[in-house]
């Protein structure tokens, strides 16, 4: 399952008010739950569940459809943010003290 493409979209759909008021700064916001693929969504296909507010907020986005994922949480996001791979990050799972992001890691905050 491919939770990212949408998140990606997600984080910026904020792009499109520059584009109404280039002077202005872009506020960009990450939104990344947790337990959802790519398919739970209705708006990527899902029949069964319905979930509007990601389906509206998925028409004023754009949606990204390439990101390779790492198979727990902790590190995907420490990837996502510091642009390096979890295992120069030092996080590598989410138990047995893997979970703890190294030191010499910068982060996009």
């Amino acid at each position: 399952m491919k939770p990212l493409p949408l998140l990606l979209a997600l984080l910026l759909a904020p792009l499109a008010t520059l584009c109404a008021n280039p002077d202005s700064k872009p506020n960009i916001i990450l939104v990344m739950p947790d337990d959802l693929g790519y398919g739970d969504y209705a708006c990527l296909g899902n029949t069964i569940t319905h979930t509007p507010s990601v389906d509206a907020f998925k028409t004023q986005s754009l949606l990204f459809t390439q990101f390779h994922v790492s198979p727990t949480c902790s590190p995907c996001r420490s990837a996502l943010m510091s642009g390096r791979h979890e295992f120069k990050n030092g996080v590598t799972h989410t138990i047995l003290e893997r979970e703890r992001v190294a030191l010499s890691t910068y982060t996009l905050p």
